[in-house]
C-alpha cells in the first residue's frame, strides 16, 4: 500500500495544498481523496503518449 503524506510533504517544504493542486495540475478535490486516502487508484501516463512527435523508444 502506497500511503500519501501530503500534509507532511508541503509543510516541510512551507507549501500550501492550494499551491500544490495549481503547480501539478491536479484539481483540489483529487489530492483530497489522496491525503484522505478516499482515492480509488491513480492512473500515470505512459512516457511519449502525450508527445506523438517525440522520438522515444522502450528501453
Amino acid at each position: 500500500m502506497i500511503r500519501v503524506q501530503i500534509d507532511q510533504l508541503l509543510k516541510e517544504q512551507k507549501r500550501s495544498f492550494y499551491w500544490l493542486a495549481k503547480e501539478t495540475g491536479v484539481s483540489h478535490t483529487t489530492l483530497w481523496r489522496l491525503k484522505k486516502d478516499k482515492a480509488q487508484g491513480i492512473t500515470f501516463n505512459t512516457p511519449g503518449k502525450d508527445l506523438p512527435n517525440a522520438k522515444m523508444s522502450a528501453g
